[in-house]
């Protein structure tokens, strides 16, 4: 891909984009590999654990906003 950028603030544009994208890349890795170590060491609650919670916290939000 080097020779496809004839003009070099298209060039300086892409470079910029892709350490951007590398750089986002990178730290979503290191969250999901952090995600991964707490289901290995068993930091984890079932499902229908948080969805029961989250429900009763937005529903009691909605109830008192009287919606």
């Amino acid at each position: 891909m080097r020779g496809a950028f004839q003009d070099p603030t298209a060039r300086q544009l892409f470079d910029r984009h892709a350490e951007r994208l590398g750089k986002r890349l990178a730290a979503l890795d290191a969250v999901i590999a952090h995600g991964l170590e707490d289901a290995d060491a068993g930091r984890v609650k079932p499902l229908q654990e948080v969805a029961d919670r989250l429900t009763a916290k937005y529903e009691a939000q909605a109830k008192a906003r009287g919606v």
